[in-house]
């Protein structure tokens, strides 16, 4: 089947939500709004047009980079397989527009932002069914099977991704580069 894959640019409509399906793969999902501007001579400024509303969905290890790096509010660039999904509630129905992302990046023209490489993090190791080693972003540990939920359960099981950035004690959320000798920046 082929699909249609396209680049959006927008906005983070809602905090990124973290769960782990009963198949023991991690996701994480967003809504996405997407305005266009464009220059009006009439007006000689910017308009707004209409603004496309989505549903982002991360799988895997981008699941988990993208819940640890996205927050409501933010301009980011996401790539991936574009579906219609139908739905009836009801006497209502209607269409929702879904993106299987496969790229998530924060939006460069728009703010900065601080890469940090990371290892396949603990947490997703230990759902896959491998042995945790921790990695540089896991000192505190990954949280990530804290509610003990299993690939057994009945319903999809939400998983904590770690400490916040406000746990780190440098301020940094424990991003900050490393320098010779282990100090953080």
């Amino acid at each position: 089947m082929n699909e249609i894959m396209s680049t959006v640019f927008g906005n983070v409509a809602s905090e990124p939500r973290h769960l782990v399906t009963p198949q023991g793969a991690p996701l994480t999902s967003f809504r996405l709004a997407s305005t266009p501007t464009r220059f009006d001579q009439g007006v000689q400024g910017y308009v707004e047009g209409s603004t496309t509303w989505l549903t982002v969905t991360c799988w895997r290890g981008l699941a988990f980079n993208a819940a640890r790096s996205l927050r409501k509010g933010q301009p980011v660039i996401v790539h991936g397989a574009l579906h219609v999904r139908e739905w009836k509630d009801g006497d209502r129905s209607g269409r929702e527009l879904e993106l299987d992302a496969v790229s998530v990046g924060h939006d460069l023209r728009r703010g900065r932002a601080d890469f940090a490489k990371v290892l396949r993090p603990a947490g997703d190791r230990a759902l896959l069914g491998g042995t945790p080693t921790p990695g540089p972003d896991d000192a505190a540990g990954s949280g990530a099977a804290a509610n003990g939920a299993g690939a057994g359960d009945e319903d999809v099981a939400e998983r904590e991704m770690g400490t916040s950035d406000a746990d780190a004690p440098d301020g940094t959320g424990g991003d900050a580069p490393e320098r010779e000798g282990g100090a953080a920046a």
